[in-house]
Protein backbone atom coordinates (compact mmCIF):
# COMPACT_ATOMS: atom_id res chain seq x y z
CA UNK A 1 0.00 0.00 0.00
CA UNK A 2 2.95 2.09 -0.96
CA UNK A 3 2.07 5.97 -0.93
CA UNK A 4 -0.95 5.67 1.17
CA UNK A 5 -0.71 6.73 4.86
CA UNK A 6 -2.85 6.53 7.80
CA UNK A 7 -2.37 6.94 11.66
CA UNK A 8 -3.09 4.25 14.19
CA UNK A 9 -1.62 1.96 16.87
CA UNK A 10 1.77 -0.06 15.92
CA UNK A 11 2.17 -3.67 17.11
CA UNK A 12 6.05 -5.00 17.36
CA UNK A 13 6.36 -8.87 18.30
CA UNK A 14 9.35 -10.48 19.95
CA UNK A 15 11.16 -13.32 18.01
CA UNK A 16 11.19 -16.17 21.33
CA UNK A 17 14.55 -16.40 22.72
CA UNK A 18 15.92 -13.14 21.42
CA UNK A 19 15.27 -9.56 23.23
CA UNK A 20 14.86 -6.54 21.01
CA UNK A 21 14.34 -8.13 16.96
CA UNK A 22 10.42 -8.92 16.48
CA UNK A 23 8.37 -7.77 13.41
CA UNK A 24 7.32 -4.85 13.01
CA UNK A 25 3.51 -4.39 11.32
CA UNK A 26 3.31 -0.38 11.25
CA UNK A 27 5.80 2.41 10.78
CA UNK A 28 5.91 5.88 11.31
CA UNK A 29 8.38 8.21 10.02
CA UNK A 30 8.68 11.87 9.07
CA UNK A 31 7.78 10.53 5.68
CA UNK A 32 4.74 9.07 6.89
CA UNK A 33 3.26 5.86 7.95
CA UNK A 34 3.20 2.39 6.32
CA UNK A 35 1.95 -1.06 7.30
CA UNK A 36 3.37 -4.19 5.72
CA UNK A 37 1.08 -7.15 4.82
CA UNK A 38 2.14 -10.77 5.69
CA UNK A 39 0.83 -13.48 3.93
CA UNK A 40 1.28 -16.92 5.71
CA UNK A 41 1.11 -19.76 3.72
CA UNK A 42 2.40 -23.19 3.90
CA UNK A 43 3.85 -25.20 0.58
CA UNK A 44 1.67 -27.78 -1.04
CA UNK A 45 -1.53 -26.22 1.11
CA UNK A 46 -4.39 -24.10 -1.01
CA UNK A 47 -4.59 -22.21 2.94
CA UNK A 48 -3.52 -18.67 2.71
CA UNK A 49 -3.19 -16.07 5.73
CA UNK A 50 -3.29 -12.51 4.42
CA UNK A 51 -2.80 -10.63 7.70
CA UNK A 52 -4.14 -6.60 7.15
CA UNK A 53 -2.75 -4.41 9.80
CA UNK A 54 -5.20 -1.52 9.91
CA UNK A 55 -5.45 1.99 10.68
CA UNK A 56 -7.65 4.52 12.91
CA UNK A 57 -7.34 7.68 10.34
CA UNK A 58 -5.64 7.00 6.81
CA UNK A 59 -6.22 8.55 3.41
CA UNK A 60 -9.11 7.36 1.14
CA UNK A 61 -6.66 5.35 -0.83
CA UNK A 62 -5.39 3.42 1.62
CA UNK A 63 -8.34 2.24 2.31
CA UNK A 64 -9.11 1.63 -1.05
CA UNK A 65 -6.04 -0.62 -1.49
CA UNK A 66 -7.01 -2.39 2.06
CA UNK A 67 -11.02 -3.20 0.25
CA UNK A 68 -8.93 -4.36 -3.12
CA UNK A 69 -7.29 -6.98 -1.19
CA UNK A 70 -10.04 -8.12 0.82
CA UNK A 71 -11.92 -8.39 -2.58
CA UNK A 72 -9.52 -11.64 -3.28
CA UNK A 73 -10.66 -13.27 0.45
CA UNK A 74 -12.99 -15.77 1.37
CA UNK A 75 -13.00 -14.73 4.67
CA UNK A 76 -12.50 -11.15 6.14
CA UNK A 77 -12.11 -11.46 10.23
CA UNK A 78 -12.85 -7.88 11.90
CA UNK A 79 -12.24 -6.85 15.25
CA UNK A 80 -13.34 -3.99 17.27
CA UNK A 81 -16.81 -3.78 18.99
CA UNK A 82 -18.84 -0.75 19.49
CA UNK A 83 -20.50 0.75 22.43
CA UNK A 84 -20.70 4.17 24.62
CA UNK A 85 -17.35 3.25 26.28
CA UNK A 86 -15.88 2.25 22.67
CA UNK A 87 -17.47 5.58 21.19
CA UNK A 88 -15.72 7.92 23.98
CA UNK A 89 -12.64 6.19 23.34
CA UNK A 90 -12.55 6.59 19.97
CA UNK A 91 -13.95 10.07 19.73
CA UNK A 92 -10.94 11.50 18.83
CA UNK A 93 -10.23 9.57 15.49
CA UNK A 94 -13.66 10.35 14.40
CA UNK A 95 -13.20 13.78 15.05
CA UNK A 96 -9.77 14.08 13.47
CA UNK A 97 -11.54 11.89 10.35
CA UNK A 98 -13.53 14.98 9.90
CA UNK A 99 -11.63 17.57 9.37
CA UNK A 100 -11.40 17.53 5.47
CA UNK A 101 -8.48 19.87 5.46
CA UNK A 102 -6.25 17.04 7.05
CA UNK A 103 -7.02 14.46 3.73
CA UNK A 104 -7.67 11.79 6.44
CA UNK A 105 -10.99 10.03 6.99
CA UNK A 106 -11.43 7.70 10.28
CA UNK A 107 -11.87 3.66 9.29
CA UNK A 108 -15.24 3.25 9.82
CA UNK A 109 -16.12 6.16 7.31
CA UNK A 110 -13.36 4.52 5.26
CA UNK A 111 -13.27 1.10 4.51
CA UNK A 112 -16.76 -0.25 3.33
CA UNK A 113 -17.35 -3.74 3.64
CA UNK A 114 -20.92 -3.84 2.79
CA UNK A 115 -20.78 -5.94 -0.81
CA UNK A 116 -17.59 -8.22 -0.56
CA UNK A 117 -18.05 -11.45 -1.51
CA UNK A 118 -16.26 -12.63 1.79
CA UNK A 119 -17.70 -13.60 4.73
CA UNK A 120 -17.59 -10.96 7.48
CA UNK A 121 -16.56 -12.64 11.31
CA UNK A 122 -16.92 -10.64 14.00
CA UNK A 123 -14.97 -12.17 16.68
CA UNK A 124 -15.09 -10.05 19.31
CA UNK A 125 -17.49 -9.86 22.61
CA UNK A 126 -18.94 -6.59 24.10
CA UNK A 127 -18.68 -6.40 27.74
CA UNK A 128 -22.29 -7.45 28.29
CA UNK A 129 -22.11 -10.55 26.08
CA UNK A 130 -18.71 -11.58 28.04
CA UNK A 131 -19.97 -11.23 31.50
CA UNK A 132 -23.43 -13.75 29.99
CA UNK A 133 -21.04 -16.18 29.01
CA UNK A 134 -19.08 -15.92 31.84
CA UNK A 135 -21.78 -16.11 34.28
CA UNK A 136 -22.60 -19.41 32.52
CA UNK A 137 -18.97 -20.97 32.66
CA UNK A 138 -18.83 -19.52 36.42
CA UNK A 139 -22.36 -21.81 37.11
CA UNK A 140 -21.47 -24.85 35.37
CA UNK A 141 -17.98 -24.96 37.36
CA UNK A 142 -19.11 -23.82 40.84
CA UNK A 143 -19.69 -27.33 41.78
CA UNK A 144 -16.18 -28.10 40.46
CA UNK A 145 -14.34 -26.06 43.41
CA UNK A 146 -16.16 -27.96 46.15
CA UNK A 147 -14.96 -31.66 44.71
CA UNK A 148 -11.56 -32.90 44.94
CA UNK A 149 -9.25 -32.50 41.32
CA UNK A 150 -9.84 -35.78 40.48
CA UNK A 151 -13.40 -35.84 40.02
CA UNK A 152 -13.49 -32.87 37.89
CA UNK A 153 -13.44 -34.93 34.58
CA UNK A 154 -10.78 -33.50 32.49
Amino acid sequence: MAGEFGYGHGWQGREPGRAGGGVQLIEQTGFGVRSAVLVLEKPGSAARFVLVPMLHLGTPGFYRAVRRRLQDCEVVVVEGVGGRTVSVITLAYRIAGRVRRSGLVDQSRGLELAGLQARIVRPDLTAAQFARGWRKIAAGCAGLLARPSSDCGC
